[in-house]
């Protein structure tokens, strides 16, 4: 259970973007649409973001413990940063835990430093039955690690190139508890080629597992259900809904990321 964002955009778009974190920090704090009562994802947060300035690129990798409605310091930050690139692509995760402790260990995104110097950087909103994975996959992992992090962990062993990623990826929802969710945000750096995979998909809870999308000149991004009850309506009206036919259950890839040459595919599962 919890609450993501994805964006790739330029500067241009700057304060479009802080709205859109803004609103992931006040839909942590206070999400209507899991049940009868309002639930705050307060079990931590993290962010992977990756900018360019020319050639030059920059990571910056942040995990907490702390929800992300009390820190403001940490959000201010990020806000900052982003202002000294031309170009930026991230993925925030905010937990509210349904399995395992809460640790850094536990908080996504998680990175995976490969032995070909690849990094694979994962984060998800859903619960997977842990004991299918470890049997599909053949391994066993502590009993607090959290079922996000075993299937992260397993693609990241078991995959060799982007195509190879996808398919582990969307068999990911085979593991998809009833009344949950496969909804991810896959970075992949290869040196200096950034791609990325995201899915969206649920087995009951529409309201909360739904997602958004919004596409235009310089701006791409992706969003869990509730960010859109705090954004402006202006950028109410450019959100397209992930979550009913034809887009129900979708996985979208982009490659080269931060380049003049960002190729971006939509698919059906």
């Amino acid at each position: 259970m919890c609450r993501i964002l994805f964006v790739e955009s330029n500067k241009e778009n700057i304060e479009t973007v802080y709205g859109l974190i803004d609103a992931l920090v006040k839909a942590s704090e206070s999400d209507n649409t899991y049940g009868d009562k309002s639930i705050s994802h307060k079990d931590g947060f993290g962010y992977i973001l990756f900018g360019k300035n020319g050639e030059k690129l920059h990571k910056v990798y942040v995990k907490e413990t702390n929800p992300i409605f009390e820190s403001p310091l940490e959000i201010a930050t990020l806000k900052e940063t982003l202002t000294h690139f031309e170009r930026f692509t991230f993925g925030i995760h905010v937990r509210l835990k349904s399995e395992g402790a809460i640790d850094l260990i536990n908080t996504h995104p998680y990175m995976f430093s490969l032995p070909n110097g690849k990094n694979l950087f994962f984060m998800h909103n859903g619960t997977l039955d842990k004991t299918l994975i470890e049997d599909e996959f053949s391994f066993n992992v502590p009993e607090d690690v959290s079922d996000s992090l075993t299937f992260s962990y397993a693609i990241s062993r078991n995959f060799k190139n982007i195509s190879d990623l996808k398919e582990l990826i969307k068999n990911g929802t085979k593991f998809v508890k009833e009344n949950s969710g496969f909804n991810t945000i896959t970075f992949l750096l290869d040196h200096s080629k950034i791609d990325a995979i995201i899915t969206s998909y649920f087995k009951g809870k529409r309201e909360y597992y739904k997602t958004y999308l919004i596409k235009e000149n310089g701006l791409t991004a992706f969003m869990s259900s509730t960010l859109q009850q705090y954004l402006d309506k202006a950028l109410q009206a450019k959100l397209m809904l992930i979550g009913d036919e034809p887009f129900k259950e979708t996985i979208i890839i982009l490659q080269d990321l931060l380049t003049n040459e960002v190729s971006i595919k939509q698919e059906q599962f």
